[in-house]
């Protein structure tokens, strides 16, 4: 009996001896577990996070390139209306270069062609819908704008619509000249007119009245024959800088006097040290031949550079206007007694 009990309390000792180190082990592997699925838990968090940044940044990038592409095309409808402006001119110069509206007592010194003209009609259309829908009905397109005459010191400018002159609604040219004749040289007119001008992405049009005075058109003969070789452009300041390799940049301003768009001019540019000496290139040449290419309207300033490569001592440059090339075809050229010059010199 006692050998009996004693058996079964060996045998539980044993059991509970081997059982205890299975049941740790078990413990600590379901500590790992516990560990691991934590871990798993925060790495999938982790990602839903990374997942939901990374398409947050495509959304934006998305965004940015609809955005880049609207202000592309923005630019194009810019472009796109300066052209028009542009192809406009070049038929007002070559298609509406009607009689100078004189006559034997007054003159203002423009060309003007009706709007409502078929031929003009068909020019407008061809240029497109925005221009079609939004230039005006009625009137007298402004051609060439004579520089130096009464319409020109009046501020009347090429692309201006007249619509009327001192109350007298203006229809057509003959209109136009029959107003001037009603009134003697040196008179005062009201003109009320619309004047387009660059609204971005459309042509936007403007009323504004201006006051011009009449003129004798032997007086308007003769201020013409004046003009007619006179530049087109002229100098405002010129000056040379450097750049981060101390490489000299002449820069120049030109302004645009005529009543023409000029879209390209040539210009010869002389360099000299500080000693006055020519300053030679790379051939052993102490010029610069230099074309821009960039659109100037009338009564605009514009700068432009060129880099003086090879000539690291120039700190002096004289600038020759060579040739000027207008939208309308036409080209400037001086005349061999004539020179448009500006000097300049280094800022520091």
């Amino acid at each position: 009996m006692q050998t009996n009990v004693i058996i079964r309390i060996v045998a539980a000792s044993v059991i509970v001896f081997c059982c205890a180190p299975v049941w740790a082990q078990s413990q600590e592997e379901r500590q790992r577990e516990a560990y691991l699925e934590l871990q798993r838990t925060t790495i999938a968090r982790l990602r839903e996070k990374i997942d939901a940044l990374t398409a947050a940044h495509d959304s934006l990038v998305d965004e940015r390139d609809d955005l880049q592409l609207q202000v592309a095309d923005l630019q194009r409808q810019s472009q796109n209306l300066r052209a028009e402006i542009r192809k406009l001119e070049r038929i007002l110069a070559s298609e509406s270069r009607a009689k100078a509206i004189t006559n034997e007592q007054s003159a203002l010194g423009l060309t003007a062609r009706a709007v409502d003209d078929l031929e003009m009609k068909s020019l407008i259309a061809s240029l497109g819908s925005e221009w079609a829908t939004l230039f005006p009905k009625t009137g007298v397109l402004v051609g060439e704008v004579l520089v130096g005459s009464t319409a020109d010191q009046a501020g009347l400018q090429s692309l201006d619509v007249i619509q009327s002159i001192e109350g007298t609604a203006i229809k057509t040219h003959h209109d136009l000249i029959e107003v001037i004749h009603r009134f003697a040289i040196d008179s005062i007119l009201a003109v009320d007119l619309m004047r387009p001008h660059d609204g971005g992405a459309r042509v936007v049009w403007t009323n504004k009245r201006v006051f011009v005075r009449t003129m004798a058109a032997s007086e308007l003969e003769t201020l013409a024959s004046g003009v007619a070789h006179r530049p087109p452009l002229r100098f405002v300041s010129a000056s040379i800088a450097r750049d981060i390799l101390d490489t000299p940049i002449a820069h120049f301003v030109v302004e645009n006097t005529s009543a023409k768009i000029v879209d390209a001019f040539e210009v010869t540019i002389y360099c000299f040290n500080r000693f006055g000496d020519p300053v030679e290139g790379f051939l052993d040449d102490s010029i610069v031949e230099g074309i821009a290419q960039r659109t100037i309207l009338p009564g605009e300033d514009k700068e432009f550079s060129f880099r003086l490569i090879f000539r690291a001592t120039a700190s002096k440059i004289r600038v020759v206007l060579k040739r000027v090339h207008m939208t309308d075809g036409s080209v400037w050229k001086p005349l061999p007694d004539q020179e448009v010059v500006v000097e300049g010199r280094t800022d520091g």
